[in-house]
């Protein structure tokens, strides 16, 4: 028997645009079969975790205008206690004003099991979709 795959969406938001963005993607999984939740960085527990195969994460982008992008605090706390089970697909978004620089990277090292294999990224400067990022991230979940 065939499961049907599940996501989860946690985003931390400043100002609202990167929570639009996390609905925007949860609302593009549930399009394309994922059942889907969305949630704040600060509600998330563990159980939300259960039968989730697809795990998205978001934060807003901190720092200088160009140069020294990273999470913030609440982000930083949430993803250093994230245990993500083997096996779940993961992928990274952001809102930004100017340039996401190495938010990223940040990211990913504040995460300690991230998947070794490449993390799919999308980011927004005013928390929509474009073409583009329906695209990948149809595809990433069909992968």
């Amino acid at each position: 028997m065939d499961l049907m795959k599940k996501a989860l969406v946690v985003h931390q938001s400043k100002k609202g645009h990167t929570r639009k963005y996390g609905e925007e993607i949860g609302k593009i999984l549930n399009e394309n079969g994922l059942e889907s939740r969305v949630v704040a960085a600060e509600e998330f527990n563990a159980d939300l975790l259960q039968d989730v195969t697809h795990l998205f994460l978001g934060c807003w982008t901190s720092g200088l205008y160009l140069v020294l992008q990273h999470p913030d605090r609440v982000w930083i706390k949430f993803a250093r206690n994230l245990i993500i089970p083997q096996g779940m697909k993961v992928g990274l978004f952001t809102t930004y004003k100017f340039a996401t620089g190495s938010m990223f990277r940040a990211m990913k090292k504040h995460i300690p099991n991230a998947p070794e294999d490449s993390i799919p990224e999308w980011k927004s400067k005013n928390g929509l979709l474009s073409e583009s990022d329906k695209e990948g991230i149809v595809t990433f979940i069909a992968g």
